[in-house]
């Protein structure tokens, strides 16, 4: 099937300053970044379409647990942080944050540096209001009770946290953060065996602001103990909070007392299936200070912790903001907490809970109201002509349909009379701006196409409703109705049906029972297909959705007599989690045919830069024994899955690349292609000599 694949995201706020002239903005309150303190989470997304399948990304609120965040962490009784069920600890924390922001001096230089991504579609997401400061200072309280001893020598704990007190400063006018009334409700942390954080899990159907502020306040308690407290140790490694990932350095005395400093800080905190949830605007965190202190024990987690951090945060080369947090800790008196806590009942949802969304259907510029349409379909097409991206002329669009509800009738009259024929970008537009304006008008508009006469509306509009953040069931039962519709061609019942796995996909977090419906279409779809061209829009449809329930069902067609079955199968998977998708890929590595073997290996690799994730030693084996395949294809795949290992920490895929290279070199005739091939998958500056 060669339907290209519908948009997955929606821009979290699309607004334009003026008519002349569209701005980015990012993020209401204080800052488009999850940073520790309550209000400030991050708004920040971007609308990206692909041709070949790839755009689609899974969300955060049901994604299953990500497993070895840190690869260091091979199991073992004796790692400091390898707990019995059982064991329980308490804590006594003191955290204190200051975010000031300023914007006002930071836009052009966000226009001009986001010109590149705009032409794509990205939208960061900056509303330059006037300066704000905030600080937060909070004692709370928390208890931990170890429920679960992993394999790789990590531990799961229930926890919970009680409030003592926050004193919260906040410029003139500016809402003070609270703690939710929620705070105490239990949560679990995955920690690895050398104390590190590895995600949380939340109730699904929980309070998800309870969930954030948890996670803001244990993010603050992130260090990486050795493998051993015996003997002194210099190391490095990575841990994350909610403003970001970081690296660190260590040093270890032996006697217990560890010191780190954090050396860089990248913007994305989530790993894995999670990082597919939300994206961020691309702020640069500069490491001003920190240190981070902590005094280890047999037994617990820590004694105590001192961990600080200020960063500066900028956009280019226009600094606009600094965020210091600082946590200390300290063993305490353990208060009274039994959790009845059943990990695989279904509930829990893990990784990091998604920033809060907003209603986007307000968020427009009041000049906009009351602008004529011609004037407004005037101006969009100029932009087009001036070589502007979607992310100008379609959100210049999306906010005029905000501010004018109204007319959103007759734009979709302008569609279906073919005013935007012939205009490829123009029309793309005009279903961005339907699907990104989040109004009733324009899930209305989207409906009566769906609905229409011309089957290329009803494609485009069941694109769009792939960005809706809340559509109505309505419209996805039309969506399945295309899907089925014996009248289209099979590939626009594709279309259709990629359509409804890039809905199950985006509305995952916003509407989670829509995407829900979604998903069980889907599965009906696997379960008892009609034909093999069924099947094939079944697995492409649970491929968009990218969610690891389908790891089942996709898994079984494996084996599928028909080749194509079994290499969309396989393509299928590329957005599960390493821990799903990878022992299920080791089947397709040895299939018979070349196109599904190539496929094995490239999904792999997908799935490695994703999750983060190391390919294991099997699929590396297997990945090897394709490099001298006929194929070019099926070598150069194979190469880029060893090279994610090889880049992870695999020495035997650095000892296979290393391997390869000499083999090539010792050649005769040196082939240029494969020399390239290799070194895109090796570390390291490549000099050319004569």
């Amino acid at each position: 099937m060669n339907a290209a694949k519908p948009n997955s995201s929606s821009s979290a706020r699309s607004e334009a300053r003026n008519f002349a002239n569209p701005r980015l903005v990012v993020g209401a309150s204080v800052l488009a970044l999850g940073l520790g303190v309550y209000g400030m989470s991050v708004l920040g997304s971007s609308d990206s379409s692909s041709e070949d399948g790839a755009g689609s990304e899974r969300a955060t609120l049901e994604a299953p647990r990500v497993k070895g965040t840190f690869a260091g962490s091979a199991g073992g009784s004796a790692l400091p942080c390898s707990f019995e069920v059982g064991t329980q600890m308490g804590y006594d924390i003191h955290t204190q944050t200051r975010v000031e922001i300023d914007f006002g001096e930071t836009v052009a230089e966000v226009q001009s540096s986001l010109s590149n991504q705009q032409q794509q579609g990205t939208r960061a997401d900056i509303d330059a209001d006037a300066a704000q400061i905030h600080e937060v200072e909070q004692d709370w309280h928390m208890d931990l009770v170890a429920v679960a001893a992993e394999d790789d020598g990590g531990t799961v704990f229930a926890a919970r946290i009680r409030d003592r007190g926050m004193v919260a400063k906040t410029e003139e006018g500016g809402s003070k953060p609270e703690p939710s009334a929620n705070l105490d409700d239990t949560f679990l942390i995955r920690v690895d065996g050398r104390c590190g954080v590895k995600e949380y899990g939340w109730r699904t159907e929980g309070d998800l602001e309870a969930t954030r502020q948890q996670q803001i306040l244990v993010g603050g308690l992130g260090f990486w103990a050795p493998r051993s407290l015996a003997k002194s140790n210099s190391y490095s490694g990575n841990n994350f909070d909610n403003t970001g990932r970081y690296d660190a350095v260590y040093e270890y005395d032996g006697e217990g007392k560890l010191k780190g400093t954090v050396r860089s800080f990248g913007q994305n905190p989530m790993r894995g299936s999670s990082a597919r949830a939300v994206q961020f605007a691309p702020v640069e965190m500069t490491v001003v200070d920190s240190s981070i202190e902590a005094e280890l024990a047999p037994g617990v987690w820590f004694e105590s912790l001192s961990n600080f951090r200020d960063l500066e945060l900028s956009f280019g080369d226009s600094p606009f903001g600094a965020h210091l947090r600082a946590t200390t800790a300290k063993t305490g008196r353990f208060e009274s907490f039994s959790p009845a806590v059943e990990l695989d009942d279904g509930g829990w949802s893990w990784g990091i809970a998604p920033p809060a969304r907003v209603d986007q259907s307000e968020n427009f510029d009041p000049e906009l109201v009351g602008v004529p349409m011609a004037d407004v379909v005037d101006r969009y097409r100029e932009l087009i002509e001036a070589g502007k991206g979607v992310g100008d002329y379609g959100a210049m669009l999306t906010e005029w349909l905000r501010a004018n509800p109204g007319e959103t009738g007759a734009l979709v009259a302008m569609l279906e009379a073919g005013e935007f024929d012939g205009e490829d970008l123009a029309r793309m537009g005009v279903f961005y701006a339907l699907g990104n304006a989040n109004t009733d008008a324009a899930k209305d508009g989207l409906t009566t196409l769906l609905r229409g006469e011309s089957v290329r509306n009803q494609i485009a509009a069941a694109h769009a409703m792939s960005m809706v953040d809340s559509p109505r069931v309505e419209m996805l039962d039309i969506v399945v109705e295309g899907a089925l519709d014996e009248a289209m061609h099979p590939i626009e019942r594709g279309t259709m049906a990629l359509a409804l796995g890039a809905v199950a996909q985006h509305t995952a977090t916003s509407d989670p029972a829509i995407a829900a419906q979604a998903r069980e279409t889907i599965h009906g779809w696997l379960d008892a297909p009609a034909d093999d061209e069924q099947l094939g829009h079944a697995l492409a449809a649970a491929g968009n959705a990218g969610h690891d329930e389908f790891g089942d069902a996709v898994g079984r067609y494996l084996d599928h007599e028909s080749p194509k079955i079994r290499s969309t199968a396989t393509k299928a998977m590329r957005q599960m989690s390493p821990e799903e998708a990878f022992p299920r890929l080791e089947t397709p590595m040895v299939d018979e045919d070349r196109v599904v073997r190539t496929q094995a290996f490239e999904t792999a690799a997908t799935v490695a830069r994703a999750g983060d994730a190391a390919p294991s030693e099997a699929l590396v084996d297997l990945a090897s024994s394709s490099l001298g395949a006929e194929s070019q294809a099926e070598r150069r795949a194979a190469m880029a899955l060893i090279g994610e290992a090889a880049k992870r920490g695999s020495e035997d895929a650095g000892v296979i690349l290393d391997d390869h290279l000499r083999a090539q070199l010792d050649r005769e005739n040196v082939d240029p292609k494969a020399l390239a091939a290799i070194g895109r998958n090796m570390g390291g500056r490549w000099v050319a000599k004569r």
